[in-house]
C-alpha cells in the first residue's frame, strides 16, 4: 500500500468517531508527509520522517495559510506545534500496526519530541467572561451559549449536540454527549446555576420553530461546532476581547476558577468528566505569584501582635 492511500484510510477511520476539528488537525499534521505519498508504507524509515521534521523545525514562517485567517509572520514553529507533528505521525503508524498494514515497528517512535514549557492551559479570564456576557445581552441565544459554556464546562461537541430533552430545569441538570481525546464518546451530567437557567429559558421562549430538537439553532438549522466558534468570535470582536475565547478556553477557565475557589481536585475531575491525572496535569498548576497568594491564605502560622 502506498503512503497516500494509508493516510486516506487513517483519516477515514476518524469520520463519525472524532470531531471535525480533530479530523482536520490530523489532516493538517500529516500534510507535510505528502513527499512520501508514492512510497510503500512498509518502506518508510525513521530517516524519511526525520528529513521532513527537520524541514519543519527550520521553517521561519508561522501561520501560513492558517484556517483562522491569521496573517503569516516570520519566526520558527513553536515547540507545541512541532511536538504535535511527531505525536500525530506516531499515532498514524500505531494505527497502521494495529490494522496489520505494517509490521510491529513504528518508524516515528525514534523521532525526538521537543521539550515543552510547563505552562497552564490558556483560559477565558474572568474579565473577558464579563465582557462576553455583556456583549451578548442583546441576543438571547448567544447569551445562553456564553452562560452555558461558562457554567457547565461542556465541550463544543456536547454543546452543539445538546437536545431539548437533555435539559431538566426541575433538577437543574442537563445531559451532554461528548467525545474526549481519542474520540471516545460518553454521556455525562452537568449542573446548571440559576443564571444559566434564566438565560436558557429566555432563549427557549424566542427560539425559532424548526424541525430540529437541538437546543442551539440558527436560520439554517442546528448550530454546528464551527457555528458556535463563529458566535464567540463575533462576540469577542464586539467586546474587544483580547486573549482566548474559544469553547475549550471556557472549559479551562471553569477548571481554574473552580480550583481557585477552593474545589478539591477530585470534584473538579468528576465535574469535567476527566481523570484525576488529566485534571492535575493541565489545571492544578500555578505560577509563582499564585502560589505565594495561596500560601498566605492557607498558612497556619499565627501573626504576631503589633
Amino acid at each position: 500500500m502506498l503512503f497516500e492511500n494509508a493516510v486516506t484510510k487513517f483519516l477515514e477511520s476518524y469520520i463519525g468517531v472524532a470531531s471535525p476539528a480533530t479530523h482536520n488537525w490530523y489532516a493538517k499534521k500529516l500534510k507535510p508527509l505528502s513527499a512520501l505519498d508514492q512510497k510503500p508504507i512498509d518502506k518508510i524509515t525513521t530517516d524519511d520522517l526525520q528529513v521532513v521534521w527537520l524541514c519543519l523545525a527550520k521553517r521561519n514562517v508561522r501561520w501560513e495559510n492558517h484556517p483562522s485567517g491569521r496573517a503569516k509572520v516570520e519566526g520558527p514553529l513553536s515547540p507545541f506545534t512541532l511536538e504535535g507533528y511527531v505525536r500525530c505521525w506516531r499515532r498514524l503508524f500505531n494505527w497502521l500496526i494495529d490494522q496489520e498494514y505494517i509490521g510491529d515497528k513504528n518508524p516515528a517512535l525514534k523521532l525526538k519530541r521537543p521539550a515543552l514549557p510547563d505552562l497552564p492551559p490558556k483560559a477565558v479570564t474572568t474579565s473577558n467572561l464579563i465582557k462576553l456576557l455583556e456583549a451578548s445581552k442583546d441576543n438571547a441565544r448567544d447569551h445562553a451559549i456564553v452562560c452555558w459554556l461558562a457554567d457547565t464546562n461542556a465541550r463544543v461537541g456536547g454543546t452543539a449536540g445538546l437536545l431539548l430533552e437533555d435539559i431538566d430545569f426541575k433538577t437543574k441538570k442537563a445531559t451532554v454527549r461528548e467525545k474526549g481525546k481519542g474520540g471516545k464518546g460518553k454521556a455525562r451530567t452537568v449542573y446548571l446555576s440559576p443564571r444559566t437557567i434564566r438565560a436558557l429559558k429566555a432563549y427557549l421562549r424566542e427560539r425559532p420553530d424548526c424541525d430540529s430538537d437541538h437546543v442551539f439553532v440558527g436560520k439554517k438549522g442546528p448550530l454546528t461546532e464551527s457555528g458556535i466558534y463563529l458566535v464567540l468570535k463575533r462576540l469577542a470582536r464586539k467586546a474587544c476581547v483580547r486573549g482566548r475565547y474559544n469553547p475549550h478556553a471556557f472549559r479551562h477557565g471553569w477548571a481554574r476558577g473552580a480550583l481557585e475557589n477552593g474545589a478539591d481536585l477530585g470534584s473538579v475531575a468528576d465535574l469535567m468528566g476527566n481523570s484525576m491525572q488529566v485534571t492535575q496535569r493541565y489545571y492544578a498548576r500555578w505560577d509563582d505569584d499564585e502560589l505565594q497568594a495561596k500560601h498566605r491564605k492557607v498558612s497556619w502560622l499565627p501573626e504576631e501582635d503589633d
